[in-house]
């Protein structure tokens, strides 16, 4: 299938151009006919194997026998149609089903969740999913985010409209979220995520959900340097939130890559009893810039002990500088800023504002 235009969008293959695509919601919970014409089961999910940079084949059904659930491989399915899937065999094995390795259930695991579209680098929707035929079977093609396809959901079968015509984003262009599939043995790609700016793979996390945004953090833990990147873009919630699970040596490691007003924004961010130990496991010459830095926030950086800085022993913060050598204290109010050419502080911009800025990363896109 060939992109068209930049939205991810796909046409209708070559070799099957004249052929019927599906969707998912047009044959969930439809009958599973024998070649009598005798109904036997009814559709419960499309069973496929993901893979990087292919079209999924959809391995089989799996289907509601009586009062359990069985397995019917594409092998015994002769046609699927609008509101029925007819079979080639009049004998189906009814061994109750169970997932396999690398196994994704399209109803279950995919329908109406998250995905990234790796060409806009945003989170979208999947209200309902497309199946294309081909010459081994059928697979998945792509999905369609419309609301349109939300309520297409909850209207009658019958009631559908036919949808052979209908634009949809290519499978290729999109990358689910599989951390909750135990069977998928699938990990969210770090090259995929590479041609994205750090500002958009940051986006996405803080659009997604805080496991999603998990599954993102670990799939980039190989690179450092762009975890980093990403870290700076986040906002302090986010940051603080994925850098909880994070030892306190991993957590050093990531603030050493930062940029100091980023990592000092991040450490008095940090709960007070995690503050030290991070900042004692860094490098004596970021510590040093760290430093400098902190002496300009409302906070203070301690050696240890319950003491009281002396902006907080001020209504309202005082002009007096905090020392260097002490820790930041999280009971004050904490001033957002960055240092000009001649050393003063200056208000941060927004967060957003600075992401058009280019970080020294060679394989983001131009």
């Amino acid at each position: 299938m060939s992109d068209r235009g930049h939205d991810g969008e796909m046409d209708h293959p070559k070799h099957v151009k004249d052929k019927r695509r599906l969707m998912v919601t047009q044959l969930l919970r439809s009958p599973v006919m024998n070649p009598a014409g005798t109904e036997v089961g009814r559709v419960e999910d499309f069973i496929v194997k993901l893979a990087d940079g292919a079209y999924p084949p959809v391995k089989g059904l799996k289907v509601r026998v009586g009062a359990q659930d069985v397995f019917i491989g594409r092998d015994l399915i002769d046609r699927l149609e609008p509101g029925a899937a007819r079979l080639n065999t009049h004998t189906i094995r009814t061994e109750a089903f169970q997932r396999r390795p690398g196994e994704v259930l399209l109803a279950a695991d995919v329908l109406g969740r998250h995905l990234v579209d790796m060409v806009k680098g945003r989170i979208v929707q999947a209200h309902d999913l497309v199946l294309a035929p081909s010459d081994d079977g059928w697979y998945l093609a792509g999905i369609d985010r419309s609301p349109q396809a939300m309520i297409r959901r909850l209207i009658p079968r019958r009631g559908r409209p036919d949808l052979r015509r209908h634009a949809i984003l290519d499978w290729r262009s999109v990358q689910p979220f599989v951390g909750h599939v135990p069977t998928a043995k699938l990990l969210m790609p770090l090259q995929r995520l590479r041609r994205l700016h750090p500002a958009q793979i940051a986006d996405i996390v803080e659009g997604a959900s805080h496991d999603e945004g998990q599954e993102i953090i670990e799939a980039v833990e190989s690179d450092p340097a762009l975890t980093a990147d990403i870290f700076e873009e986040l906002d302090t919630e986010h940051q603080v939130e994925f850098l909880q699970s994070k030892s306190n040596e991993e957590a050093a490691k990531l603030l050493e890559r930062m940029a100091p007003d980023d990592a000092a924004d991040l450490l008095a961010a940090m709960d007070q009893d995690r503050r030290k130990p991070v900042f004692d496991l860094m490098s004596p010459n970021q510590q040093h810039k760290l430093r400098k830095l902190l002496q300009y926030r409302s906070g203070c950086l301690r050696r240890g002990g319950d003491c009281r800085g002396p902006a907080e022993s001020r209504p309202h913060g005082g002009d007096r500088q905090p020392r260097a050598d002490q820790l930041l204290d999280p009971r004050q109010r904490r001033f957002r800023g960055r240092h000009a050419d001649d050393g003063r502080l200056q208000p941060d911009r927004p967060r957003r504002h600075r992401r058009g800025r280019q970080p020294d990363r060679g394989h983001l896109l131009r």
